[in-house]
């Protein structure tokens, strides 16, 4: 129900991080078309690459969400 939540070095179609109450969401080095994390209190931080019409949603009530994209 809390905690933290890393994820690193993925590629593939989705990755989805949901923690309903509070976390700290880290996803990096990330490759897919779909992504969602979400969370109620904590941030969120996105390190990845955003495919061509892929989807990506951040949401966070109370907290700060950085994207970060690779040149």
């Amino acid at each position: 129900m809390s905690g933290q939540i890393t994820v690193t070095n993925i590629r593939g179609r989705l990755v989805r991080a949901h923690v309903p109450r509070m976390a700290t969401i880290e996803l990096s080095g990330i490759t897919a078309s779909q992504v969602f994390a979400q969370n109620n209190i904590g941030n969120i931080f996105f390190d990845g690459e955003f495919a061509k019409g892929g989807t990506y949603r951040f949401q966070s009530a109370k907290g700060d969400i950085t994207i970060s994209h690779p040149r």
